[in-house]
């Protein structure tokens, strides 16, 4: 996870505006609803993903100048 990454939770979408370093406890993600510009606050636990399970409460979402070009496919 990345500050500009967007996720979804609760099926809203959050713009990723900053986290709490790793020695922070509780480490916190700093967010804002893309929809109502509101700022939020979640556990970090929340939002990340453990590298053995691929679902979660939330998912990243490719920016759209991230998303791979069909225009160009060979």
């Amino acid at each position: 996870m990345k500050i500009g990454d967007f996720l979804i939770h609760g099926g809203r979408r959050y713009l990723v505006c900053g986290f709490d370093p790793q020695g922070v406890s509780p480490r916190m993600v700093y967010v804002e609803d893309v929809a109502t510009r509101a700022h939020s606050v979640l556990p970090f636990e929340d939002v990340s993903l453990p590298s053995r399970r691929k679902g979660g409460r939330l998912r990243l979402v490719r920016r759209r100048s991230e998303e791979p070009r069909r225009d160009h496919l060979p």
